[in-house]
């Protein structure tokens, strides 16, 4: 077998509509946005496997078309995605509505990670890995998650050109993931009540031998939280997962978003310009100012409620 079939890696990514565009925040995106995200990194040269909804289907394969990669494309449809775990969304959909305890819990109280369809629908990613394996859709050696909405449109890379390539990479056996720091053994219930982020959810690369294993490592992670009362994203759930069987995992540190695909195999994709950097880490600065104002709100109002059954 020759390096290239060594090396093969298919792409899977998934888009459905789940309401963001009508979420009225700093969080709003809709479909439009999301087919511009799309059409920025589309053009790569792998094998791509798309789960959608019928709506999305055409555009998809006239988008890849367009790259002359309609042949190196599958797009699968799934008329209702919420009959593939049920029982998944029937716990996230209880939390959601519990309007005393997990909301409040929480220090910001509108994020999508608030959201039963958001959280399902971010477990879902090794869901649908797992089925492209099972039902034979692949046959490479390495599966690579791209979210439907990587790099945000030029956020982090800017150059869409930089992405008419074939990713190709020899891996070792084992499942790459990226993160901001490695060591930190912070107990996931904070986690879950910061939302910070330690694991990033794109890209990743899973070889598919540890897929079921994977897969199941995330299920347990998912059915864990559910059973105290708590959901998260695939951010979150993925440290779980890692945690559990650090052996089978390669953890990358990485201090920017998405360097992953740069990392291994795509040196040529520029990244943001230095100013831009700058700019990065003032964002970072403002985000931690952020966390730490979250933390002091949510404390002031534990206190309030503190004083008002015990002292009243």
């Amino acid at each position: 077998m020759n390096k290239k079939n060594n090396s093969e890696i298919t792409i899977i990514t998934a888009y459905f509509d789940i309401g963001r565009g009508d979420y009225n925040n700093q969080y709003t995106r809709g479909n439009n946005k999301y087919i511009e995200y799309f059409k920025f990194w589309a053009r790569i040269q792998n094998n791509l496997i798309v789960y959608t909804q019928k709506e999305f289907e055409k555009e998809i394969y006239q988008i890849r078309e367009k790259f002359g990669l309609k042949d190196k494309t599958k797009v699968i449809t799934i008329d209702n995605i919420y009959n593939i775990l049920p029982e998944i969304y029937r716990k996230m959909t209880a939390i959601e509505e519990d309007k005393i305890y997990f909301k409040n819990y929480r220090y910001i109280k509108e994020c999508p990670e608030n959201k039963a369809n958001y959280c399902y629908i971010m477990f879902l990613k090794t869901w649908c890995m797992m089925d492209a394996v099972k039902k034979g859709y692949t046959k490479s050696k390495y599966l690579a998650w791209l979210d439907f909405g990587f790099n945000h449109g030029g956020k982090y890379f800017k150059d869409e050109k930089d992405f008419d390539f074939l990713w190709d990479y020899e891996f070792e056996n084992k499942i790459y993931i990226s993160g901001f720091n490695k060591n930190n053994n912070k107990p996931i219930f904070q986690i879950v009540q910061s939302g910070e982020v330690f694991i990033q959810g794109t890209p990743f690369v899973v070889p598919i031998t540890h897929i079921d294993e994977f897969y199941n490592l995330m299920l347990d992670s998912t059915n864990s939280l559910l059973d105290v009362g708590f959901m998260d994203d695939d951010q979150t759930v993925m440290l779980m997962a890692y945690r559990k069987n650090k052996e089978i995992f390669k953890y990358v540190e990485s201090n920017e978003w998405f360097l992953l695909i740069k990392k291994y195999g795509g040196n040529h994709i520029k990244t943001i310009s230095t100013e831009s950097k700058k700019q990065n880490i003032f964002e970072k600065i403002i985000y931690k100012y952020r966390v730490y104002k979250r933390n002091y709100k949510y404390l002031k109002g534990i206190k309030k409620i503190f004083l008002k059954d015990y002292l009243d």
